[in-house]
């Protein structure tokens, strides 16, 4: 007759383990609790030999490795610390191996005790990269009507365009990060997962700095940024009516009116104003 412990926490485990690990059914074993919560199974090892055996698992990525171990029943043997060590090495596991905890659980298992998922090795667990951030430094167009002063609303004098002088900074961008890689327990690099990159193609009048990570204006003009495409033009078109769906016209380059300018409304720039159809308050 043998006994073989369970500690509290692996009770229900218990007919389980004693079925896949040893073939025993419940006629061949009968159990006591002792005042410590501890099962002891005792066996009729009669004609048996089952050697004692350790199984590595590793999980999360490999970046953990996990023994149990099982104690031997008949006229097998139990296994020493260094047999234990011996048997985590030859499994490939050299990583950051727990050797206080590799002994702690052979000493429990020659106390004859059933030794489950314990952590014997850690690696190194691989991190993320950052995703891109750009950082808009130009306005918005607003075409909502302002409130006066005195509490009328304009509806003429809209935001309707964002002026840029050269040398603006008009995106500052943080690149994506690669992230750092990984080590499994097994001294197996980890690749991580590289951050998002926001793509920004630059149009006319913009420039990219050495770092790629400024876009800055190479000329005055307006700023235009459509489809993560940014540009600067001195060349602004109006392929309309200027009325209130326009609001007043202001630019530093040169407007081209492809429709008429309607009473009330104006049309400024610092070089040419070009007006394909009719300026009826010029």
């Amino acid at each position: 007759m043998v006994t073989i412990k369970f500690p509290p926490d692996q009770a229900e485990y218990m007919t389980a383990i004693l079925s896949k690990v040893y073939n025993i059914g419940g006629d061949s074993y009968s159990h006591i609790t002792d005042p410590e919560g501890n099962i002891h199974v005792n066996i009729d090892d009669e004609g048996r030999k089952y050697d004692a055996k350790v199984f590595i698992e590793l999980e999360n990525n490999s970046v953990e490795a996990y023994m149990s171990i099982y104690p031997a029943i008949g006229s097998g043997e139990n296994l020493s610390a260094e047999e234990i060590l011996e048997a985590i090495a030859e499994e490939g596991v050299k990583i950051n191996v727990d050797e206080e905890a590799v002994k702690k659980a052979a000493a429990r298992h020659n106390d004859n005790f059933v030794v489950e998922h314990v952590l014997i090795a850690k690696g190194v667990e691989a991190h993320p990269g950052k995703d891109a951030v750009i950082m808009v430094q130009f306005g918005e167009v607003d075409k909502r009507p302002k409130i006066t002063a005195d509490g009328k609303v304009d509806y003429k004098n809209i935001n309707n365009i964002v002026h840029a002088k050269k040398g603006d900074i008009l995106i500052n961008k943080r690149p994506a990060t690669m992230g750092i890689r990984g080590l499994t327990v097994k001294h197996v690099e980890i690749q991580p997962t590289p951050g998002r990159d926001i793509e920004i193609y630059q149009g006319e009048g913009v420039m990219l700095n050495p770092l790629g990570t400024q876009y800055i204006a190479m000329k005055d003009g307006y700023v235009e940024f459509i489809n993560n495409i940014l540009a600067v033009h001195e060349l602004h078109f109006i392929n309309k009516v200027v009325d209130f769906s326009t609001g007043n016209i202001t630019l530093s380059g040169t407007v081209h009116v492809k429709g008429d300018v309607l009473s009330g409304f104006r049309v400024e720039a610092k070089r040419d104003v070009i007006v394909d159809g009719i300026c009826e308050d010029c």
